[in-house]
């Protein structure tokens, strides 16, 4: 499958919705729709963008309704966004219409693409198209398609965070006109976390708008060194060397994909280690908050043999086949959960029996057996 250049081309079944181009998995298609009519007569097109296959296409998702192009005409859309399955669909009413999408394919870690849309239902009355994720910055495309038979006036705003209304020095847009069977696209617009597209329509039913999106982040390809601290606020997927002279604090998630990890000072851990830990460190520690602290942290799919942990001021330690020695203080809490064999070992230091199924201390048993037979003399 290509990732630059012409990524396909199609010339549509007649009157057909025909699916042109599907974004592969995890990735981000920035390209542009070039249309070629090739037969002496004119025709009407539209493009569309579907959030799955044909069945997950809805009327407003059109970015082109019924755009005509004369004979030996050509048509060519501005940059558009569609990422992980989305699908690029078309449909012409006549014959000999070419449909050629041409771009680049790019990794898309984050949630870009066909964002959402509306065909607006009422008149005159302030709609939120899309709200931009907090702590996030976007540059937004927004397509408006007129698919009635009448011309009617838009508006688009931004709403920015902690703004109840929209005031009037936010529009981008203020009565737009936009005749029948016509489009208009707005490019460009930059928006960051919470700032809302507020859109609008003088009459209902006529407009569907389209919002179409890239959000902001950087690849870094190669070894990473940062001598002071360093702070990831969002998801970070960390593929190469990372080396951080100072503290290292990751607010989002983190994925580390190298083969070890290794933590020179101390590891904290707030809510547990997810899988197993093979611990190289000879000492392995988790103090009163839950953190964990050793001499290095390579944390694999088993713990290691013969390795020693200290959990508070108890000690424990657990050899290759798995047999377990306590040398503090051993607390169940809940119970155990099998036949519990104490290979001919005692209990010792037992307590004194108060409940029916209690277990009996020697002294216990022989002081009842004594008073027993005082009874029975």
């Amino acid at each position: 499958m290509a990732t630059y250049g012409a990524l396909a081309a199609i010339v549509p079944q007649v009157k057909t919705r025909t699916v042109l181009h599907v974004a592969p998995a995890g990735k981000l298609v920035e390209a542009k729709i070039s249309i070629a009519h090739q037969s002496p007569y004119p025709v009407r097109v539209r493009v569309g963008v579907s959030s799955g296959a044909l069945l997950a296409f809805a009327p407003s998702n059109y970015i082109l309704y019924d755009l005509e192009i004369a004979a030996g005409e050509t048509y060519e859309t501005q940059t558009m966004y569609y990422a992980n399955e989305q699908s690029l669909v078309v449909y012409s009413d006549f014959e000999s219409t070419s449909f050629l999408v041409h771009g680049e394919v790019v990794d898309n870690p984050v949630a870009s693409g066909f964002l959402n849309s509306v065909l607006l239902t009422n008149g005159k009355t302030n709609t939120s198209l899309y709200t931009v994720p907090t702590g996030e910055d976007v540059e937004l495309s927004i397509f408006i398609s007129n698919q009635s038979s009448q011309p009617t006036r838009f508006r688009i705003g931004i709403l920015e965070a902690g703004q109840a209304t929209l005031p009037t020095s936010n529009y981008l847009n203020y009565n737009t006109k936009l005749f029948p069977r016509t489009f208009y696209q707005r490019t460009d617009i930059k928006a960051t976390g919470d700032d809302q597209i507020i859109i609008w329509a003088e009459d209902a039913n006529c407009l569907s708008f389209a919002v179409y999106g890239k959000f902001k982040y950087n690849v870094v390809a190669t070894d990473f060194s940062v001598n002071g601290n360093f702070t990831v606020v969002q998801d970070s997927d960390l593929q190469g060397n990372v080396d951080v002279g100072g503290a290292l604090e990751v607010v989002g998630d983190a994925t580390l994909k190298g083969t070890n990890t290794t933590v020179e000072g101390e590891l904290g851990v707030n809510n547990g280690i997810k899988g197993g830990a093979d611990l190289t460190a000879p000492t392995f520690s988790v103090d009163a908050a839950g953190a964990v602290i050793g001499e290095s942290a390579a944390f694999n799919a088993a713990v290691a043999a013969g390795t020693t942990f200290g959990v508070g001021g108890n000690k424990f330690t657990v050899d290759a086949n798995g047999n377990t020695i306590v040398a503090g203080t051993l607390g169940v809490n809940t119970g155990v959960g099998a036949d519990l064999s104490l290979l001919n070992n005692k209990i010792t230091n037992l307590g004194r029996a108060t409940a029916p199924n209690d277990a009996m201390s020697k002294s216990a048993v022989d002081s009842s057996v004594t008073a027993l037979a005082i009874a029975l003399s």
